[in-house]
């Protein structure tokens, strides 16, 4: 305790050494490696040897994750809030999603989103969606762009749906990312949920649409698909033509 209190004032002015000696202390000691919270404005790889040490140490363990939650909440720089998400996500634990979910509201949007993605979290997609449309409605966005990148790179229906809603409202960037994801579009045909907006994405931008996957949909018992699908086939029909 005497060596932890010393390292605490250590930190406290700024030494970088001292994290050195948490990173090895923290892998024996839930107290040395709570104090890395304390060192996050150091700043620099140290903290980030710390966790990975952690890491290797208690693989999959909840109160690891915890703490790398707190920590990623106590860093300021940009950097170094990089690098814990990075650490939060390698970690695998899916504790780690809520606060990665959190991040989705943050200017690390994009890099949260994909470490949902490396992560496999089923919520992913649909999280990334929710903020995506959400920010859709708000006119002069800054962050939509940096959305719409991430729902891109996520590359799943639900965010593939989410950059449909985007093009919809207006939004450039996320047709071009569309026209990318065309087959991704298509599969959304095939979830009830989705056919309807895809459809109404063929209509508006008839370039997209596959015709083989909205063919299949014509004799739809479903009426307002049917009428969709016919509209979406003449759309194309007019602008390949």
């Amino acid at each position: 305790m005497e060596l932890l209190c010393e390292l605490r004032r250590a930190i406290a002015r700024g030494e970088v050494g001292a994290v050195d000696v948490l990173a090895d202390l923290a892998c024996t000691s839930p107290e040395a490696a709570e104090c890395l919270v304390e060192a996050i404005p150091i700043g620099g790889q140290n903290v980030l040897k710390a966790l990975a040490e952690l890491r290797r140490e208690y693989p999959r363990h909840q109160g690891v994750t915890l703490r790398l939650l707190a920590a990623l909440q106590a860093a300021t720089d940009a950097e170094a809030r990089l690098a814990l998400l990075e650490a939060l996500e390698r970690h695998g634990d899916e504790t780690a999603v809520p606060a990665l979910v959190d991040l989705l509201e943050g200017p690390e949007v994009v890099e949260a989103a994909l470490a949902l993605g490396r992560v496999g979290s089923a919520r992913a997609g649909s999280s990334l969606a929710a903020v995506l449309e959400a920010e859709v409605n708000r006119p002069s966005s800054p962050r939509l762009e940096q959305l719409v990148e991430a729902a891109a790179r996520l590359e799943c229906i639900e965010a593939t749906v989410a950059l449909a809603r985007a093009a919809l409202a207006g939004s450039g960037p996320a047709y071009r990312y569309l026209w990318q994801q065309r087959k991704l579009l298509a599969a959304g045909l095939a979830q009830p949920e989705y056919r309807r907006l895809v459809l109404e994405t063929y209509i508006e931008f008839p370039k997209l649409t596959d015709p083989a996957a909205v063919t299949r949909l014509l004799d739809s018992p479903d009426g307002e698909v049917s009428r969709l699908a016919a509209r979406a086939m003449a759309s194309a029909d007019w602008a390949w033509h």
